[in-house]
């Protein structure tokens, strides 16, 4: 499919050599996939492949002052005669100054439009890999128009049969490498969504259709994707759910070892390691009716988890409604009150803690208030936007800390200790029609 006006569907980065010593190219077969030519330069052994396919592409070729006078006229002719639809885009560049040709590279990049961009290192200088990779990452991330990405090297079988290697995995990895730590820093999964998808529609390229492959790494890749959205919005119960089912398909994965299949796949494998801990403290211990769990001791300290988390990775707004939310469900779980997902509910146990306060009572006799108060009348001003008259009130880090770190048993003292002075000031001898 051709690219709309003024753009290429594909757009090859190749680089042209002097051939040695008096030496010119020999003709020789290059392999790549099941395209196999007999042609003197790798970069247009390459660039016959993809214009078998589509002829709307651009040829971009590096030249040294050497390699120009020796081949360019050669090049040019082959390119006119066997790909005519194509266009050629000669640069010159010094061998002393890789840099500047990476920054000619990247702005005829930047300056044409196309689908796919390829790479051919089998004639560069040995430093031109080093430093092309990082460019590769940024390309991907910064030009909307670059869907894919492929580098290629051209190896020798013997001295007249070359194959062209792909290798997409050194970039992959440093991808691979960043969702992991974007994951545990920040709690952002999108980015292993993509490359888990990126891996899913590589394979579905591939010859062999191995449909629950592709299922498990599609399903991991939707899986990381809903994890995201439920973090970024603080859906305890769906971030409980989630990151049980992530769990489980990684392990499901693993013992298919299908992740074998992934480039490098040991190095992958440490990475998904290093990421299980944070799903593991925030994930259901077990899959209840309708994925509904009870309120338990160890739902209060999963929740402790997430605001934790939340915390780490300086999301304020979040650590707000987690501790919050965690207040009231604490106090639900020590009045023994079972319908804790009840809007209508959690309403009284919220208009409990906060009537005390409306009414008189004065907050400095009561713990658990005083760290109510702070969290909600901050969580009240971040939820607006700040759009309210009163100043904005100091992020209360420690409270929502010291809370999260109290252990259940000292939590059910000080909810003991405000039920008693509540029902002090309003003679009332019970908690919420629960007989405490």
């Amino acid at each position: 499919m051709k690219m709309e006006e003024n753009g290429f569907s594909w757009f090859l980065v190749g680089f042209v050599g002097t051939g040695g010593k008096g030496k010119e190219y020999d003709e020789v077969s290059y392999t790549i996939d099941d395209y196999v030519i007999s042609e003197k330069f790798a970069p247009i052994a390459l660039a016959k492949k993809y214009y078998r396919d589509d002829s709307n592409g651009l040829i971009c070729l590096a030249f040294t002052p050497q390699s120009e006078t020796r081949f360019k006229e050669t090049i040019d002719s082959i390119i006119r005669n066997q790909l005519p639809e194509a266009k050629f885009l000669p640069i010159l560049y010094d061998s002393n100054d890789i840099e500047g040709l990476l920054k000619k590279i990247f702005g005829v990049v930047d300056g044409e439009r196309t689908n796919k961009l390829i790479f051919d290192i089998s004639n560069s200088f040995r430093s031109v890999p080093l430093v092309i990779f990082p460019q590769i990452l940024f390309i991907k991330d910064h030009l909307k128009s670059v869907a894919s990405v492929d580098v290629f090297c051209s190896k020798g079988v013997t001295e007249k049969e070359f194959f062209f290697e792909r290798l997409n995995a050194a970039a992959e990895i440093v991808e691979w490498s960043f969702a992991v730590k974007a994951f545990t820093r920040d709690g952002y999964s999108t980015y292993l969504s993509d490359v888990f998808h990126a891996f899913y529609e590589e394979l579905k390229k591939g010859p062999n259709k191995d449909f629950i492959l592709f299922g498990n790494f599609k399903k991991l890749s939707e899986l990381f994707a809903k994890f995201h959205t439920a973090m970024r919005i603080a859906d305890i119960q769906e971030i409980g759910v989630l990151a049980r089912d992530i769990i489980e398909k990684i392990e499901s994965i693993r013992a298919n070892r299908s992740f074998e299949k992934l480039p490098y796949p040991w190095i992958v494998e440490k990475l998904l390691e290093n990421m299980m801990p944070r799903l593991t403290s925030v994930a259901f211990k077990e899959k209840g009716k309708n994925n509904k769990v009870s309120l338990d001791a160890y739902e209060l300290e999963r929740e402790k988890r997430l605001a934790a988390w939340y915390l780490d990775i300086n999301d304020e707004q979040n650590a707000l409604q987690t501790a919050r939310e965690l207040i009231v469900n604490c106090f639900m779980y020590y009045c023994s009150d079972s319908d804790w997902l009840s809007v209508k509910r959690r309403g009284e146990y919220e208009r409990k803690l906060t009537e005390p306060t409306v009414l008189g009572l004065e907050t400095k006799r009561s713990p658990i208030i005083r760290t109510w108060d702070k969290i909600a009348q901050c969580r009240n001003f971040v939820s607006h936007c700040g759009l309210k008259e009163e100043k904005k009130p100091p992020f209360p880090r420690s409270e929502i800390e010291r809370f999260i770190k109290s252990p259940n048993e000292e939590i059910s003292v000080l909810f003991e200790e405000f039920i008693r002075q509540s029902a002090e000031y309003e003679n009332e001898t019970d908690c919420i029609g629960k007989g405490i």
